[in-house]
């Protein structure tokens, strides 16, 4: 762990650093959707020097059908939002796709922006790419836009809902998994996979909503899938390489999908499951019940650590407000990491879970102290679950709008971008359509000195509850041992008091820091 020393004629005061735990976090409203950019449904996509890019659902015109936008922070804090495309009536035909619902995502070569429509095409959606640097140049609807695939709800299902996902080393071509909620030749919808190069898609699973054992091994996948090796590859994933290696033809056999389902199962109330890449080996490995040791109809995508899945329902559990829960990749191990109680730490997450180190992050969408859903985290543990933001209650305008201060809602996840969280809600905002925001999350607590009278008196945080003060009279090498003086607490800081003597080093530990 990383320390800071500050050097006084007497003591010195040393932090360890950690990201976890904090004072409230700071929410910044970075755009009010409106126009033919209205109700965003899905989480950001972060580009470079604070460029987003993302998806509305709808349109303020009667005929408005979702839009692709390019939404850039600059370094003064002034916003400048780019249509990249409009899928209304007005600016193209519904065969392009219609009601942009998913998250989009790179495409290896950083050339594209691939994603689908739950709707248009022949009706079930389609899966598309768009050339984004063409798009934003032109300024002129339809360019760089392409149809990769139209998703037929007969032989394959429809209406996509989840953001696509990619092996976790680069392919050429191009490899691509994803979810279809419903149709299909069962009714369930389907798991797939798609080949950028020869256009082909393959169905990996399809589910059954009829027949006498319909449903039970799920049915209505959502969220986005978990894509990784069974076993440790030769191949370095293109996290760890400097200069990713490129993979001719990729086995899919190689590879595992983990994933949910919002219903079916042996209780009806949803599953977790995996498959292989290319199709075999499919096996539930949970199946949810609504009673107070489990939880329900989980929508959000689940993340992985090492051999642990995290993921969220959004009903069921102690309160009915839905769970956070883990579950190891073998099945095992299912535990429940907290329950969301409606009026204090939200209720009903929809989004993708995101983690970052041992700490996860997510929305809820309703509840919390303000009643518009939450912004939260939780340490991979279970413990220290932060409340990070409570947005407003939208509140009804009478013009069709939800309208407030910061938006709520939220449907989707956030995504991190330069240390800080950014996310989109459907609802609210001054034109009750929606918002962009980034919550700027707090630093770790910093030790401070101060002289009083003829004594030393050291202070922090009285937030950092999870951080113990140690003491040592050198540093080379280090002997620290915890703090025996009394610690006093007026609320907003802790402190201790002592008299000069010899030379002594301070810092903070957090306790819970991996």
């Amino acid at each position: 762990m990383k320390t800071t020393t500050l050097a006084t004629t007497m003591i010195s005061l040393a932090t360890v650093l950690s990201s976890t735990a904090g004072p409230p976090a700071t929410y910044v409203k970075i755009y009010d959707f409106g126009g033919v950019n209205a109700i965003p449904g899905s989480a950001l996509t972060v580009g470079t020097c604070r460029d987003y890019y993302g998806v509305t659902y709808g349109g303020a015109d009667e005929d408005g059908t979702g839009s692709i936008f390019a939404l850039k922070e600059s370094v003064r804090d002034t916003i400048r939002l780019t249509t990249a495309y409009r899928s209304d009536i007005a600016g193209s035909p519904s065969m392009d796709g219609q009601h942009f619902y998913a998250s989009l995502i790179f495409s290896p070569d950083n050339t594209m922006l691939m994603g689908t429509a739950q709707g248009g095409g022949d009706g079930a959606g389609v899966l598309f790419g768009l050339n984004y640097a063409q798009a934003l140049s032109a300024q002129n609807n339809g360019v760089g836009y392409s149809i990769e695939h139209w998703f037929n709800s007969t032989l394959e299902g429809g209406a996509p809902q989840a953001k696509l996902a990619v092996p976790p080393v680069l392919t050429t071509p191009a490899i691509y998994f994803g979810t279809l909620y419903s149709d299909g030749p069962l009714g369930g919808g389907a798991v797939y996979s798609f080949n950028s190069g020869s256009g082909w898609l393959q169905p990996l699973h399809q589910w059954s909503l009829t027949g006498t054992t319909g449903g039970l091994d799920g049915a209505n996948p959502l969220g986005q899938l978990v894509v990784t090796f069974k076993s440790p590859p030769l191949i370095v994933p293109r996290a760890a390489q400097a200069t990713p290696l490129l993979v001719t033809n990729l086995d899919l056999s190689t590879l595992q999908l983990y994933g949910i389902t919002k219903t079916g199962g042996s209780n009806n109330w949803g599953t977790v499951y995996c498959v292989d890449g290319n199709g075999s080996n499919f096996m539930v490995l949970h199946h949810f019940n609504l009673d107070g040791s489990d939880g329900a109809n989980p929508m959000g995508g689940m993340v992985l650590s090492g051999s642990v899945l995290y993921g969220t329902t959004s009903y069921g559990g102690a309160n009915y407000d839905g769970t956070i829960f883990k579950i190891n990749i073998d099945g095992s191990g299912f535990t429940i990491l907290t329950n969301f109680d409606y009026s204090t730490t939200g209720s009903s997450p929809k989004g993708d879970l995101i983690l970052s180190g041992a700490t996860l992050y997510g929305t809820t969408y309703f509840g919390g102290t303000n009643g518009g859903g939450t912004i939260y985290s939780i340490d991979t543990n279970g413990a220290n679950f932060t409340l990070l933001y409570s947005f407003t209650s939208p509140v009804y305008n009478g013009n069709g709008g939800y309208t407030n201060v910061d938006g709520g809602w939220s449907v989707a996840g956030v995504v991190m971008a330069g240390g800080d969280l950014v996310g989109t809600t459907p609802y609210g905002g001054t034109n009750g359509v929606g918002t962009a925001y980034r919550l700027i999350l707090p630093g770790p607590p910093r030790l401070r000195l101060a002289r009083t009278a003829g004594d030393y008196r050291v202070s922090w945080p009285s937030w950092a509850s999870n951080y113990v003060l140690q003491q040592s009279v050198e540093l080379a090498p280090p002997n620290w041992t915890i703090n025996s003086l009394t610690i006093s607490d007026n609320g907003t800081n802790r402190s201790i008091v002592f008299a000069p003597t010899n030379q002594l080093f301070f810092r903070l530990l957090n306790t819970n820091a991996p």
